[in-house]
């Protein structure tokens, strides 16, 4: 059975960062829901729009797998970093151009009005990449403010607020943090 990932459909590159997320709480555990190559291939299918522009998934594999997990690994470390106001690491800005790079595409109109995009790398893991990538490079510079971190204990999970007031990335992880607040006045006698 499949853990339902809870926040999805911000942008490609949040969804990405949030596909690794803690069950429970503090005493939780960690689920990743791009844990194998099947995996990834039922999330990049679940973002079949997102991903049109890189065409029809073909089938991913272990080098898919790796190469979207370190783009995970440097996208939530640039979060990291823009969320706690300090530079991001050479490291993370690396793998986001290396990974920007990985393909080029060509926007064609076709005589019908219709776009259609001429890839120079054929396979769909490495255009899938790209896009992630471009999409975190647009997300940092563009709107790196608005995001935020869950301030519910034991969440990793990062967001945009769609109010301002705004703190939890669910209901699940506002009620655990009004629970801990309330736990913690009822040990402090409050």
């Amino acid at each position: 059975m499949t853990q339902q990932q809870p926040v999805t459909g911000q942008c490609l590159a949040l969804d990405l960062v949030n596909s690794a997320y803690i069950v429970g709480g503090t005493r939780g555990r960690l689920v990743d829901s791009i844990g194998s190559p099947e995996l990834l291939q039922d999330w990049c299918a679940q973002r079949v729009d997102q991903l049109a522009p890189a065409g029809q998934p073909g089938k991913l594999g272990d080098e898919d797998l790796n190469r979207v997990r370190e783009l995970r690994a440097a996208i939530r470390g640039a979060l990291e970093a823009v969320v706690n106001d300090h530079l991001v690491g050479p490291d993370d800005v690396q793998t986001l151009s290396d990974n920007v790079a990985l393909a080029h595409r060509r926007v064609v109109l076709t005589s019908d009005l219709t776009i259609r995009y001429e890839w120079s790398e054929p396979d769909f893991g490495t255009r899938a990449s790209m896009l992630i990538a471009e999409d975190a490079i647009s997300l940092l510079a563009e709107r790196a403010a608005g995001v935020h971190a869950c301030e519910a204990p034991g969440c990793i999970m990062y967001f945009i607020p769609t109010t301002e007031r705004r703190c939890w990335c669910s209901t699940t992880c506002g009620n655990r943090a009004r629970v801990a607040r309330h736990q913690r006045r009822m040990d402090n006698g409050d």
